[in-house]
């Protein structure tokens, strides 16, 4: 990620198979800027720098409450 503009700004996408999309990026060779992880708000994501310097913060949609 040496030498990428980081612009502050992160965008977020909920996709219903987290486990299959980070699967599609990684196998695609996409840079990760952080691996899939389990986060303290009991969701997990993973973090890609794009090229224009946004991170794109791909995580699992959220349960709903019931």
């Amino acid at each position: 990620m040496a030498g990428r503009p980081v612009t502050g700004v992160e965008l977020v996408l909920e996709v219903d198979d987290l486990d299959e999309e980070h699967a599609r990026v990684t196998s695609a060779g996409w840079p990760l800027a952080e691996e899939l992880a389990d986060r303290p708000w009991g969701l997990r994501d993973f973090r890609l720098l794009d090229p224009s310097g946004y991170y794109w913060r791909i995580t699992g949609r959220a349960p709903h409450p019931q």
